[in-house]
């Protein structure tokens, strides 16, 4: 195979051209699904530590009520 023929350097061209549009294109899909992903993430745990809070909260003032009730 002749790589000085113009065949050559037009198909060696549209390949390097692909594969960089493709290689760029993966790395934009990685990195808005990071974020997206770690968005979602830090979402659901504040949401979760909202949930956890109230509950301790709710069981606090209800042991509290019943230990002044007993005497305790």
């Amino acid at each position: 195979m002749n790589t000085r023929s113009l065949k050559f350097r037009l198909v060696a061209w549209y390949a390097g051209v692909l594969t960089l549009a493709f290689v760029l294109l993966g790395g934009l899909t990685f990195l808005s699904l990071r974020h997206y992903l770690e968005a979602n993430l830090l979402d659901a745990q504040g949401r979760r530590a909202r949930q956890i809070a109230d509950t301790l909260v709710a069981h606090a003032s209800r042991s509290s009520e019943e230990a002044m009730r007993s005497g305790v």
